[in-house]
């Protein structure tokens, strides 16, 4: 009984182990948890959008400071690297060469002076001589007359009459050479009158040469290291050639040049017609700040876009003009400038988080929640950051639910349980007006003064070539980005 009870035994516990595991075979998964993620509408609000550049400071006015004349630099009168006022004097060359010119002129002068009265006194002369020769043509052609009619009478003979007529037609050539006379001696008036002209033109051109020995400042501003020292021959005159002596910088105001894309371009022109733009009263505001500054502390207006893009770069010129009282903008710096779009309008936009948005080859995305609860790609237009939070110019309305938390989880085409979050903006201080309007022709910053500090008053009138006295000067506005 004991050797049957062994086997059963293990026959029954095989066939309980058999069992158990054909249960657990039959029993399925149970499915994984659904990820959940947290969604949110887009904030649409009201704000000003703001388009960044990098711009380089130009001066308005770069002078060459250089002579009109040539000869030893006498001496100098400014310190180098100090603030000059137009009209101030910078150097003299020797004057007295051209002071010995001035002398000779003022003495052609006065001789040809001297050389018209003797002419007008000529003239009064030789009338006086045509009114006598004119007297005694009368007086003959008198006593022709009588001789005819007494020789009608047989009153005298035929010889007195040829004698009467021979004394009248010698009146006749006398009067003639006395009109000869007053003629010659009008046109030495002329003459003279020419010669003083000319002698007065020459005096004047030799007084301008002396004027030329004294350089003034023709512009206000920064002048810089003096280039010839004392007693050196300065090469005057208007050529290449001519000695530069300094140079002075205007300050204030200032230009900004802001190279654009055409992209760029061809989105300002959307904004309004050709006529619209030719006939503006306003202008586009835009701010600035140095490397080192916080905010955006100065303010400017775009004054100049120029006339066609660039072939070799694409872009187009853009200028920008700004006070500059304390002159701590300096011509050469870069600057970052950040100008509003639509004139500083405040728009309906879109905005969202920044860590929402994934890559996609050329595209950026946003992953959002249909109404089936899967998760679908939504391409989008970005624009830039205002409040923390990041411009959507095109791909959402505001009406999405967009995924803001969780999206590291989830694919294209997941279905997902969803859980509702909010997105709020984080205003920053970044420095720029809450409130921007266009600047009316009124407030235009004008450049014709560019005095440090002074009132600017004027019309912008772009590039300007020129001299003044004592100098040449070759006015600059252009400068590299």
């Amino acid at each position: 009984m004991k050797s049957r009870s062994v086997p059963f035994l293990f026959s029954l516990l095989v066939s309980t182990a058999a069992l158990v595991g054909c249960s657990k075979q039959a029993e399925a998964p149970p499915p994984p948890p659904m990820t959940t993620v947290t969604v949110a509408n887009p904030l649409v609000a009201e704000v000003i959008e703001w388009d960044r550049y990098t711009g380089r400071l130009v001066a308005v006015e770069a002078v060459d400071i250089q002579a009109q004349v040539s000869g030893p630099l006498l001496s100098t009168h400014f310190a180098e690297g100090e603030i000059v006022e137009k009209g101030d004097l910078l150097a003299v060359i020797d004057p007295r060469p051209f002071e010995v010119a001035v002398s000779k002129s003022q003495a052609s002068v006065r001789v040809a002076e001297a050389n018209l009265e003797r002419s007008k006194a000529q003239l009064l002369q030789v009338k006086a001589q045509q009114n006598q020769a004119v007297s005694a043509e009368k007086f003959a052609k008198t006593r022709l007359d009588n001789a005819q009619l007494a020789f009608e009478t047989n009153s005298i003979a035929r010889e007195l009459v040829d004698e009467r007529e021979s004394e009248f037609a010698q009146a006749q050539a006398q009067t003639q050479g006395a009109n000869a006379n007053v003629i010659a001696a009008e046109s030495e008036i002329i003459n003279s009158e020419a010669s003083i002209l000319s002698a007065k033109a020459e005096l004047e051109n030799a007084q301008l040469d002396l004027d030329y020995t004294r350089i003034e400042a023709p512009i206000s501003g920064r002048i810089s290291r003096l280039q010839v020292s004392k007693g050196n021959l300065i090469q005057g005159g208007s050529s290449n050639d001519g000695t530069v002596i300094t140079t002075i910088v205007a300050l204030d105001p200032v230009y900004v040049h802001i190279e654009a894309s055409e992209q760029e371009l061809l989105k300002y022109l959307r904004q309004s017609t050709f006529e619209e733009r030719l006939k503006s009263e306003y202008r586009h505001p835009f701010f600035l700040a140095l490397l080192d500054e916080v905010g955006y502390p100065h303010a400017g207006q775009i004054d100049f876009a120029e006339n066609r893009v660039d072939q070799d770069t694409g872009t187009i010129l853009v200028r920008g003009i700004l006070n500059n009282p304390s002159i701590e903008l300096i011509p050469g710096m870069f600057a970052s400038v950040q100008i509003p779009r639509n004139q500083g309008a405040r728009t309906p936009t879109v905005l969202i988080p920044d860590e929402v948005i994934s890559a996609d080859l050329a595209m950026r995305i946003v992953l959002v929640v249909g109404e089936d609860n899967v998760i679908y790609p939504q391409p989008v237009t970005l624009g830039p950051i205002v409040d923390g939070l990041r411009v959507v110019r095109t791909g959402l309305t505001g009406e999405e639910r967009i995924v803001i938390r969780g999206n590291q989880f989830v694919f294209p085409g997941m279905p997902v349980q969803t859980a509702e979050g909010t997105i709020e903006r984080v205003p920053t201080e970044n420095g720029l007006p809450d409130m921007v309007e266009p600047i009316h022709r009124d407030h235009w910053i004008r450049h014709e003064s560019s005095i440090p500090g002074a009132q600017q008053v004027g019309l912008i009138d772009g590039s300007q070539k020129g001299s003044q006295k004592g100098s040449q000067m070759d006015s600059q506005t252009g400068g590299d980005e």
